[in-house]
């Protein structure tokens, strides 16, 4: 059967188009080409990258960075169980308000005897400013203290485990590393003084709630400074405090009950040994994809910034 004059024009047509030259497909930005936008060209999967920029870990690795966690945990329990004692009466807060003065005492010692002029300076400012604190925290210690004279301690108690549960989930975890400035951080900081204001407001005498109120201000304020000071100086040191910090928060729990204390150390071995092998094995099913569909990073040497600048 022959075939009609329109179908031999448009083989003829198609053949035509099949044979010619194809137009070089170049990756440049606004310049005009007869290919359209969404062209892609057979090299286009070629230089397909998966997880290159990826971090690598090891497990050690990870287990030592899971004490930033672990050593938060026990400042919120050591708080929790310091203010049980004082609510029991088996702790006086005179005590514990050698706890709080002795560790400012030997801190501004330290940065005298160094004699480095900038922590000479900072040490004058922080013992000013932990005057003023003191002061302020003993004046207000007959308003804290009858604060939440008209609320159930169920309340209290769950509003509290709240608050704190909220500390530890919005805490800055980075900040032993370096020097942060976050909203959650702030967020977390706040938590953690308005849970300290309502349980020293369940005390007792007004001495009570001075000094628990003090020494909850000095380890959610200043002791991350001071485990960021270990942690940057030494590994060993940091694992060393991780370690005394587990055993005096596990000490003061088995004094209050043993069942709590193997609880929270079971807690605490899975969130550093555990953890961070569901860490290493869920990166591994993580797949970053890489290829020239990512959006262009300019590279702009300093040298030629420097030439056109007025």
């Amino acid at each position: 059967m022959a075939k009609s004059p329109q179908v031999l024009i448009c083989l003829s047509a198609d053949a035509s188009t099949l044979k010619a030259p194809r137009v070089a497909f170049r990756r440049q930005l606004w310049s005009e080409q007869a290919l359209p936008d969404n062209y892609t060209d057979e090299t286009f999967l070629r230089s397909l990258k998966i997880s290159v920029h990826g971090p690598i870990r090891s497990y050690w690795q990870v287990v030592r960075e899971a004490s930033a966690v672990t050593q938060q945990m026990d400042t919120v329990v050591v708080v929790a169980m310091v203010s049980a004692y004082l609510y029991k009466g088996w702790m006086s807060p005179e005590p514990l308000l050698c706890v709080v003065v002795v560790p400012m005492v030997l801190a501004g010692g330290f940065c005298t005897v160094a004699g480095n002029q900038s922590c000479i300076i900072y040490a004058k400012r922080a013992v000013r400013q932990l005057v003023l604190l003191t002061a302020g925290v003993y004046l207000m210690s007959p308003l804290l203290q009858t604060l939440t004279s008209s609320v159930s301690s169920d309340s209290i108690v769950a509003l509290v485990c709240g608050l704190l549960t909220m500390h530890l989930y919005l805490h800055d975890y980075t900040f032993v590393d370096q020097m942060t400035d976050t909203l959650t951080g702030s967020m977390s900081m706040t938590a953690a003084t308005f849970a300290s204001v309502l349980i020293a407001s369940q005390l007792k005498t007004q001495m009570q709630v001075f000094s628990q109120v003090l020494f909850s201000l000095e380890v959610h304020l200043l002791s991350p400074h001071a485990r960021r000071y270990v942690r940057g100086k030494s590994v060993t040191a940091n694992q060393a405090l991780t370690l005394t910090m587990h055993l005096l928060v596990l000490m003061l729990l088995v004094i209050m009950s043993v069942s709590v204390a193997f609880i929270y150390a079971a807690v605490l071995g899975f969130v550093t040994f555990v953890c961070p092998l569901c860490l290493m094995r869920v990166q591994k099913c993580k797949a970053q994809i890489n290829g020239p569909w990512d959006e262009a990073v300019p590279s702009i040497q300093m040298k030629q910034l420097k030439r056109h600048l007025p």
